[in-house]
């Protein structure tokens, strides 16, 4: 039996587009690096609250999603850096998650996948 691990869909606010992250991002990298936000988001709520992060997941999406690896990265890095993913997750367990992507999760009564803290060995997750 196959169990659902994420959301067949998330939701998204009409005033997304003037989150700060989204705008920076927008300035930087274009309309590429907004749909990569968009691109990462979808994945990470396919999967539940987090997906695994590293080079090699880095050019398997970007490949998937038809863009360069390169652009993928930068704007990776300049989502850590500003804040919209948590930088010290991806360092101690090479994840991409936030606080906001678990609270809608929790706001769907979302509750298939059990928390992360039981399936690793260090505790982070708010659900």
């Amino acid at each position: 039996m196959n169990i659902k691990t994420g959301l067949d869909f998330f939701y998204m606010d009409t005033t997304f587009s003037q989150n700060d992250e989204f705008k920076y991002i927008g300035s930087c990298f274009g309309i590429k690096g907004k749909y990569l936000i968009v691109e990462l988001l979808a994945k990470i709520y396919n999967h539940g609250y987090y997906i695994g992060w590293n080079d090699d997941i880095s050019l398997a999406f970007a490949k998937e999603v038809g863009v360069k690896s390169l652009l993928v990265d930068d704007v990776v890095r300049e989502l850590l850096k500003c804040g919209f993913f948590d930088n010290t997750l991806l360092e101690r367990f090479h994840i991409l998650t936030n606080l906001k992507i678990q609270d809608v999760l929790l706001s769907q009564g979302w509750q298939t996948k059990p928390p992360l803290k039981t399936r690793t060995t260090g505790s982070f997750a708010t659900v």
